[in-house]
């Protein structure tokens, strides 16, 4: 498996998006964009990678959230790659909704879904197992100190990364995370313990708030029980 950070235009705020392609370019590997950030300026970077013959450039899209500056590039990568796109909520261009527990491929690697929330209601994470890897998009996985007060959700998903063998974090803002990441999770686990858990109602953390080409918009499927979140900023 290759991981690619893409970078796209330095003068816009936007998230880190990533390319995970196989490493040999098989026909059956599933070149995949994890996040698109706010435009759609990720293009020229993937155009540039050798993303193997006679298979589309990206041919998936999974979002870790529907957050704006995660998602609101959804449109210009459908239109330079027509990919599919996954997400846990529905949303404008999603074609398939994910569910926790599921596995998706990724370049030549399987992923676990997993669903996170505390950022946000529609969080998910995505876990290999054989590279020890994980995409966390904005899951704070680094809290330094006790103090201030965070989502109930956000502790138990938390533990439940840290239940998996995790030796790389691949953030969506931060840089990756290749060293001491159980140590990390502990610290963090035990700061947020030690701090101010709240609900905003039935146990439950506030819906962010998200972009129309990330969620919300027109198409939407219809949702497993689940409906999209409306109402929590990025922090």
């Amino acid at each position: 498996m290759r991981i690619t950070l893409l970078h796209g235009n330095p003068q816009n705020y936007s998230c880190n998006a990533y390319l995970v392609r196989g490493d040999s370019n098989e026909r059956e590997d599933v070149n995949s964009l994890v996040d698109v950030g706010i435009d759609g300026s990720v293009c020229g970077e993937i155009d540039d990678l050798c993303t193997g013959i006679g298979k589309k450039r990206v041919a998936q899209v999974v979002l870790t959230h529907g957050h704006y500056d995660h998602a609101a590039g959804l449109g210009a990568i459908v239109a330079c790659y027509r990919p599919k796109v996954c997400a846990f909520a529905p949303g404008k261009h999603v074609d398939v909704l994910l569910i926790d527990g599921q596995f998706l491929r990724l370049g030549d690697r399987e992923f676990e879904v997993m669903h996170t929330p505390g950022h946000s209601e529609d969080s998910i994470c995505l876990y290999c197992a054989r590279d020890r890897t994980l995409f966390a998009g904005d899951m704070p996985f680094d809290v330094k100190t006790p103090g201030g007060s965070y989502p109930g959700e956000l502790l138990a998903s938390l533990e439940r990364i840290a239940s998996r063998d995790v030796a790389t974090i691949y953030a969506g803002h931060a840089s990756p995370v290749i060293s001491r990441v159980p140590e990390l999770l502990r610290r963090t686990i035990r700061n947020i313990r030690q701090s101010t858990l709240s609900y905003s109602y039935s146990g439950s953390v506030p819906s962010p708030k998200l972009h129309p080409e990330g969620g919300g918009g027109e198409k939407s499927l219809p949702a497993r029980g689940h409906s999209m979140p409306e109402s929590l900023s990025d922090p």
